[in-house]
């Protein structure tokens, strides 16, 4: 705990002082064994300082901290470790009590907030909307059956670099939707969890992106090109919705370069019933099935939704339980 004293020294008291304190005498053994106590003594007042030794949901940890308030009689505050700044936006929207060593400190009950240039300008760092390659991420993430991933693990399966991933997980880390472990013998592996299912896809919603670089209409599809049904043909193809007048498949946007032969114009397409090619942002490959691009990449790729397309998509996507 030196950092957190050195932290308490430099920017509160000198003469700060902090120790282990034994919660087991006083607590039921449940809660004392989710937390690490610590006993603070800053400014003539006196506080505990609580370090949870697992991942818990903020509505757990308020819980809990009321509880341990009424049992001890002292006010109470987290110790933030490699938090996101959703999370700590989300604990100060709950009047927690905090100190993020370095970073930001909030304790109400000594009127005192204390908040670091630095952690000013990492929460400036979140994009708007995701990047291609960490929504692909995200999206591939958000189907999956298991919420823990390694870096090298999903560079295997996104056949992307693991700088590539890394990049994409801190993306998704400072939104709040994963979270890192340290694991292996070295003690350097990452581990990435995601938060649970719902709220992931919840909060990543709102960063995705139009996955369609470009549309253009073709002659015919060659066989010796990989492509999946997309937008409004793929949307019938899975519900009741009527199909649409032309074909639409969407395709790797690498691909685009394999159709420069075939481009017709939109209006000779639309009289003659030709194909519509989506030329994607990301290979919507590894994310589809059946032959149809995957439920949100396809939902984020229709420009305009009526009543019927928004009943269709629930028909679609409505037993998955992160979308309900």
């Amino acid at each position: 705990m030196d950092i957190v004293l050195d932290y308490l020294k430099c920017n509160i008291d000198a003469e700060a002082s902090i120790y282990e304190w034994n919660a087991k005498e006083i607590l039921r053994l449940q809660i004392a064994g989710n937390y690490d106590f610590y006993f603070v003594s800053v400014l003539d007042s006196n506080f505990l300082l609580i370090k949870p030794k697992e991942n818990m949901t903020i509505r757990i940890i308020k819980i809990q901290i009321e509880y341990i308030k009424e049992k001890t009689g002292y006010d109470l505050a987290l110790l933030l470790e490699n938090s996101t700044p959703y999370r700590t936006k989300k604990i100060l929207e709950e009047r927690i009590p905090f100190i993020s060593v370095n970073r930001q400190m909030y304790l109400p009950f000594m009127a005192l907030q204390i908040r670091s240039r630095q952690e000013k300008k990492q929460e400036t760092e979140v994009h708007d909307k995701f990047t291609a390659a960490t929504q692909l991420m995200y999206l591939y993430m958000l189907y999956q059956d298991t919420c823990i991933f390694g870096a090298e693990e999903l560079a295997k399966d996104l056949k992307v670099s693991v700088m590539t991933i890394l990049r994409g997980m801190n993306e998704l880390e400072q939104i709040g939707l994963v979270y890192h472990d340290i694991a292996g013998q070295t003690k350097r592996k990452k581990i990435f969890k995601c938060i649970y299912k719902k709220d992931y896809y919840r909060l990543g919603k709102l960063y995705l992106q139009n996955p369609v670089r470009n549309s253009i209409y073709v002659k015919y599809i060659p066989q010796s090109i990989e492509v999946y049904k997309g937008g409004l043909f793929a949307l019938s193809e899975q519900t009741m919705l009527g199909e649409p007048e032309h074909e639409i498949y969407a395709v790797d946007g690498k691909q685009g370069l394999r159709f420069q032969d075939l481009i017709v114009t939109k209006e000779q397409a639309l009289e003659e019933g030709l194909p519509e090619v989506q030329l994607m942002k990301y290979n919507i490959g590894l994310l589809a099935k059946q032959g149809c691009v995957d439920p949100i990449t396809l939902i984020k790729s229709l420009n305009k939704k009526d009543e019927r397309i928004e009943i269709a998509i629930v028909e679609m996507v409505g037993d998955r339980e992160w979308f309900l």
